[in-house]
């Protein structure tokens, strides 16, 4: 793609005084700092996932985060339910399991410590909500289809 949008830049160079080369070398920083971006986001999520899974208590690097973000207890708290509903369902996680993690107290401890820690790390709010989405969806994809099938069945029965 980037050979392409290279050759266009100087077939258009003559005419346009170099300005399409410019353009080039711009789509060029702008691709690498979002790339650079996404690479920092991922490995600040891994760390929040290596966080809720280390025991309370021992040390590491994420052990000084705050267990609640700090919007917690906030209004915040309800477009943070909204958005990661809605990011989960666009990645095919059914609302009433992600309903269901939040109402389940030892669960919604767990997400937002993970939203704490991604807080923690200087991830911006809608960061958080995709790395909780992100983390629901993948515990749902970590159940077979027969677990999946069970869990709505029984929420369904309530």
């Amino acid at each position: 793609m980037s050979v392409i949008l290279f050759l266009a830049a100087i077939l258009f160079a003559i005419p346009t005084a170099g300005l399409s080369l410019l353009a080039f070398v711009i789509y060029l920083l702008a691709r690498s700092y979002l790339a650079a971006k996404v690479r920092v986001y991922e490995v600040d999520r891994r760390a929040a996932e290596r966080a809720i899974d280390d025991a309370p208590g021992l040390p590491g690097p994420d052990k000084d985060a705050p267990d609640q973000p700090s919007w917690y207890n906030t209004q915040m708290e309800k477009t943070f339910f909204d958005g990661v509903s809605k990011i989960g369902a666009r990645k095919g996680v059914p609302l009433l399991y992600i309903a269901h993690g939040f109402a389940n107290p030892d669960t919604a401890s767990m997400l937002f410590r993970f939203a704490a820690v991604m807080e923690s790390r200087g991830r911006s709010f809608m960061e958080q909500q995709m790395g909780v989405a992100e983390f629901i969806a993948g515990s749902w994809g970590d159940l077979n289809t027969n677990d999946q099938r069970a869990f709505l069945a029984s929420v369904a029965a309530r």
